[in-house]
């Protein structure tokens, strides 16, 4: 959305992408912080599996998109209770 102000300025107004506004409800975990996919691409490997305890910089998964490959890094110490994917399938964001 754009916005032309009084004073001759424009302001800007971009909706937060899905991937950084999910809530656990929306892929149906329970609780905590939910990892998902930053763009959509085939899911290469999985890294961690449910159980798993992992801390800052570990890696959740990779992901193949346009020829790229996307590693997932988790950002806080958590536990890995759930997990909604398996290799060699899309992931949407």
């Amino acid at each position: 959305m754009v916005c032309d102000l009084q004073d001759g300025s424009y302001q800007f107004s971009l909706p937060l992408p899905k991937f950084m506004s999910m809530e656990a409800e929306d892929v149906g975990a329970t609780g905590g912080d939910v990892g998902v996919a930053p763009m959509p691409g085939v899911m290469e490997k999985l890294c961690v599996t449910v159980g798993d305890t992992v801390k800052m910089g570990d890696p959740l998964f990779i992901i193949i998109a346009m020829k790229m490959e996307v590693c997932s890094l988790i950002n806080i110490l958590q536990n890995i209770r759930k997990i909604l994917i398996v290799n060699d399938k899309f992931a949407d964001i």
